[in-house]
């Protein structure tokens, strides 16, 4: 939900958000 409110800010940052959110849902699976 942060991500896709960050990105409706952002608005051009579509490539930027989606790696983002790759790297946090990385993170968040690497975390217990």
């Amino acid at each position: 939900a942060i991500i896709r409110k960050c990105l409706r800010n952002s608005g051009k940052g579509n490539r930027l958000a989606r790696k983002g959110a790759e790297q946090f849902r990385a993170s968040r699976s690497r975390s217990p």
